[in-house]
């Protein structure tokens, strides 16, 4: 089976994986990762796990104010 993000990975822009709220939990901690990567548009766009969202939250240089536009927040 082709991994179809791991394709795209290689050869898009990384904001526009981000968009997608269909990520898997070790693809957004890839992206998270990426330099360059728009953290917002991730925290806003996907389901983030409890730790992923800590770590969203205690980053300082993230605005946390993106996290509310996250429609998968309980």
């Amino acid at each position: 089976m082709i991994d179809r993000f791991k394709l795209l990975y290689e050869d898009v822009n990384k904001d526009y994986l981000a968009l997608n709220p269909n990520l898997t939990p070790e693809q957004i901690d890839l992206l998270y990762q990426t330099k360059g990567v728009d953290k917002e548009t991730l925290a806003a766009m996907t389901k983030l796990t409890n730790e992923q969202f800590m770590r969203f939250f205690n980053d300082e240089g993230f605005n946390k104010d993106n996290l509310t536009y996250n429609d998968y927040l309980t």
